[in-house]
């Protein structure tokens, strides 16, 4: 088209126009970029895996991120991000090396996220230009529209700084759609490979990209007729190639890629906890509603009565149907209620609303259009940009946040809490110590390791949670191959094994958060155990804090119980934690199938008398692996954190859970043994640690673990032994070794003249 003025002038202004609507749409997302932080809570799946792609000691980076839920194009951006960053920072003697930066984000995390929020926002604008882009061929002024309906779009703000691959794939689809359009209006066949291109790097980014090919298919049939089936298989090959290059161990490891890939489909027809009965179509429905408004949403049904009556328009019109429902139509078929699935649907809709609402508005008559346009103008933008900016100003400050300074103003160094997930972000004893022990602190700079050692830590301990997918047990029967038997159909159903009241009951602070304790109150039926702990705690122990959201503070409400006796009266336990508690929650179906499969003859039931003693029943046995993965990391934490805290009779029955399933655990029994010896029960203590040194048959023993075995050897009598454990012991770590000094002073005191237990 040739330049005249009109022309320039439109140009200019459409440009003004467009670059104060890229600043509205930053400038909202950048208003709480830094939400939440220092604590970070979010799942973040591409960055964590990001940060972990360097090994810390040799520099060598693993390019295969070994989990494939997402593909991989999202995590090679964090990368390359969190490169830049520790580069820049590393220039600035901030970080001397890797190990330092990974350090410092445990410790403080605020700039790596904030860089990694700025993917999101980045990923925004550019979606914002290419939605205007596509509004723009419909109909002048349509595109500025649709534009300013996603910059303000309320999930869309807080997508953009949550890091996910939404965002990442958002931009990625509107572009891909925006080049087939192109190719359809002017036929230029590089738009079409560039569309192609792009639809392969969306679904590098997430997988459900992939029904982007359904609407180029539509646009070359329109174009090309079934004369095009061949081109769009070609073209479907070059996506193919695209989403390779940008997840390329799909090939590579393709073992653990469509494990990940079945896993995820599971999961979307399983659903979430808290969406487990329901599909999510209202839930998506009212989302959509609020984000474009209710007359944003009146006009997207009008949409295809226009694209029927308007045949200039229609293939494109239909095309941007096509990829909304193949966005929309498995999410609001699937069971997971998240709002940032929404994405890809509100960047497709935006533009369909305001074709239409530009379209309709369009075909009044002359005299009174401009008043009308400017009327349903600010009757579809006013209520979207206010909930925008609404979003976007809060989080001046988080429940999470407010938990975690009163934890630190009240909480005492001797006392235990025990917190729900997405509760306070509270650094653990437990997760400090195994910090210490890892590469990461050793290769990292005396000042970092002095941050570290000086950040304040709690004895904490985090209920776990299961949310997606089903929990399975491995049996194998004697004689036959291995069996995969499912234990609970959903993974939500495991959650009632750490709601029981007695787990708790040596605990200081319990602390509940309402995004956990919400979606089990919302359906009580179907998760009664743990409705049933919050009435306790709510009726027995006594509430000292509550956070809710209101104004400018968001997040869940978090309600913090302190543990009395009240509470602990209403039990009526025993003197210890029964070792069996965990397997009230197994069904009697795998219980009934397991034993008649292993030991049909052998007694199904858990002796009652001494249960960490008598040898539990195979259907207990055949669950040996799922304690170790689901329930012993709890157990061994709390183990952990009441004998550090010198509780010793709580301290050794967590670890007695462990042990009437597993006795050779080496971690269960050093706890046991230590409590034990601290209570004067040396007998106990012996009999443990010989067991777990048999155990080990020809491997090296833990230095610690000798030692204790042959201090529980001289308190028990038998002095010779212990000798002859401690030479072995110093002979093999030296007395330099600070085990090795330990055995080497109690070898001097037992051989002096005199010498005596102590």
């Amino acid at each position: 088209m040739p330049r005249t003025p009109e022309t320039e002038r439109d140009r200019v202004a459409g440009g003004a126009a467009l670059t104060a609507l890229l600043a509205v749409a930053v400038g909202l997302r950048l208003w709480r970029i830094g939400l939440g932080l220092p604590d970070f809570l979010e799942e973040a799946i591409p960055f964590r895996l990001a940060l972990g792609m360097t090994d810390v000691a040799t520099g060598r980076v693993d390019w295969n991120p070994h989990h494939f839920n997402y593909p991989s194009l999202a995590t090679y951006l964090h990368f390359l991000v969190q490169q830049t960053v520790f580069g820049i920072g590393r220039l600035l003697g901030a970080y001397p090396s890797y190990a330092d930066y990974l350090l410092s984000y445990s410790i403080d995390p605020t700039r790596m996220v904030v860089a990694a929020r700025w993917v999101g926002v980045i990923c925004d604008a550019l979606a914002v230009v290419g939605v205007v882009r596509l509004g723009e061929r419909f109909a002048r002024g349509a595109g500025l529209l649709a534009g300013f309906l996603v910059a303000t779009a309320p999930i869309l703000i807080t997508t953009s700084h949550s890091i996910f691959c939404d965002s990442v794939m958002g931009v990625l689809a509107v572009w891909a759609l925006e080049r087939m359009l192109a190719w359809h209006d002017q036929g230029r066949q590089r738009d079409l490979v560039l569309a192609s291109v792009l639809v392969g790097l969306a679904a590098g980014a997430k997988y459900p990209a992939a029904v982007l090919l359904l609407p180029m298919a539509w646009l070359i049939w329109h174009r090309r007729g079934w004369a095009g089936f061949a081109s769009w298989a070609a073209l479907s090959g070059v996506a193919l190639v695209a989403f390779v290059v940008s997840t390329p161990f799909a090939l590579l490891d393709s073992r653990a890629f469509w494990r990940d890939v079945f896993f995820e489909g599971a999961h979307a027809a399983g659903g979430h906890l808290g969406s487990v009965g329901h599909r999510s179509f209202a839930f998506h429905l009212a989302n959509l509603t609020t984000n474009v408004g209710w007359a944003g949403a009146l006009l997207l049904l009008a949409s295809p009565a226009l694209a029927v009556v308007d045949g200039r328009r229609r293939p494109g019109l239909v095309a941007l149907w096509i990829a909304l429902l193949g966005f929309g139509a498995p999410i609001a078929l699937a069971r997971i209620d998240a709002d940032r699935y929404l994405v890809p649907v509100i960047l497709f809709a935006a533009p369909l609303a305001a074709i239409s609402g530009w379209i309709l508005l369009g075909r009044l008559p002359r005299p009174g259009r401009r008043f009308a346009m400017g009327l349903g103008l600010l009757f579809l933008m006013i209520p979207v940009s206010l909930r925008g900016v609404r979003t976007a100003g809060e989080g001046a400050d988080t429940t999470q946040l407010q938990a975690r300074r009163w934890c630190d103003a009240h909480v005492g160094r001797d006392e235990l809490l025990v917190q729900e997930g997405y509760a306070a972000r509270l650094p653990s004893s437990l997760q400090v110590q195994q910090v210490r022990s890892e590469a990461l602190y050793r290769f990292a700079s005396p000042r970092l390791r002095a941050r570290l050692d000086s950040v304040r830590c709690f004895h904490v301990v985090a209920l776990p949670l299961a949310v997606s997918g089903r929990i399975t047990s491995r049996v194998e029967p004697p004689g036959l191959p291995p069996v995969v038997w499912e234990v609970f159909a959903h993974a939500g159903e495991l959650n009632r094994v750490f709601y029981s009241p007695a787990l708790l009951a040596d605990a200081d602070y319990v602390m509940t958060s309402g995004a956990v304790r919400g979606r089990f109150e919302a359906d009580p039926s179907r998760y009664p155990v743990e409705c049933e702990l919050y009435r306790l705690l709510d009726a027995k122990a006594q509430v000292i804090a509550r956070f809710a959201a209101r104004g400018a503070v968001i997040g869940p409400e978090i309600v913090v119980y302190r543990i009395g006796p009240r509470y602990r009266d209403a039990l009526a336990r025993g003197s210890e934690l029964d070792p069996r508690w965990w397997t009230e929650a197994i069904p009697p179906g795998y219980r009934r199938r397991a034993q008649e499969l292993l030991a049909p003859r052998e007694s199904a039931t858990w002796s009652a008398t001494d249960p960490a003693a008598a040898s539990p029943p195979a259907w207990v046995r055949s669950l040996a692996g799922l304690y170790a993965m689901r329930i012993q990391p709890f157990v061994s934490d709390m183990a952990n954190e009441l004998a550090a805290l010198g509780r010793n009779e709580p301290a050794r029955a967590f670890a007695r859970a462990t042990l009437a399933l597993r006795p050779d655990d080496l971690d269960a029994g050093v706890v046991y043994s230590v409590c034990s010896g601290r209570l004067g029960r040396w007998g106990e203590a012996r009999e443990v640690t010989a067991r777990l040194l048999a155990a080990g048959g020809d491997r090296e023993a833990e230095p610690a673990l000798i030692l204790l075995h042959a201090r529980a050897l001289e308190r028990t009598g038998d002095a010779a032994g212990a000798m002859r454990e401690l030479e072995r012991l110093v002979a093999r770590v030296g007395a330099g070794d600070p085990v090795g000094a330990q055995a080497r002073h109690m070898m001097d005191r037992l051989s002096a003249p005199g010498g005596r237990r102590g």
